[in-house]
């Protein structure tokens, strides 16, 4: 199955005072408008996932289509917040349970050092995807897949195959 993992950035309030950038963004409407308008003209028969860091994307989104799955980026473990609902994973089940996210993705320092937290997630019916450098480690990766994350996004794919083909052996 042809799969596409498509991360939706938008630059939030709080971050553009922490890096001292311009307070600029296009209106969030015209901006998934415009996204979702080149989604369906151009998906064809792929799989694709969106995901976020912006709450505000994760929920219009969810509003504005039903088709794709969405999974809320949360980096609680790696960045401090302002915004309330990504401080934990906790906070970041209740808003996918309240907008109907499919699931949470977060740095995978949070799920190699805590596995039982995915079944936390799992347990209320939520996907489950890691990123971050830990993911390009065999170990890590291997904790991850025994404890049931669903997605394990990579940079150094052919590493990590090999590292599964001898695993299979």
């Amino acid at each position: 199955m042809n799969q596409l993992l498509k991360r939706i950035q938008n630059i939030m309030l709080y971050e553009a005072a922490d890096f001292q950038m311009e307070n600029y963004a296009t209106e969030i409407n015209v901006f998934l408008d415009t996204i979702l308008s080149v989604t369906y003209a151009r998906s064809g028969n792929r799989r694709i996932i969106s995901t976020s860091f912006s709450p505000e994307i994760c929920m219009v989104l969810a509003v504005k289509q039903q088709v794709y799955p969405i999974l809320f980026l949360n980096d609680s473990s790696n960045w401090p917040t302002s915004d309330m609902r990504a401080t934990s994973l906790q906070t970041a089940m209740r808003l996918e349970h309240r907008f109907g996210l499919h699931g949470v993705a977060m740095s995978s320092e949070s799920f190699v050092r805590s596995p039982r937290i995915v079944g936390l997630a799992r347990g209320q019916g939520l996907y489950t995807a890691s990123y971050g450098p830990l993911n390009d480690d065999g170990a890590s990766v291997e904790i991850q897949t025994k404890a049931g994350v669903d997605l394990i996004i990579v940079n150094k794919v052919k590493l990590l195959r090999q590292f599964v083909d001898r695993a299979k052996h």
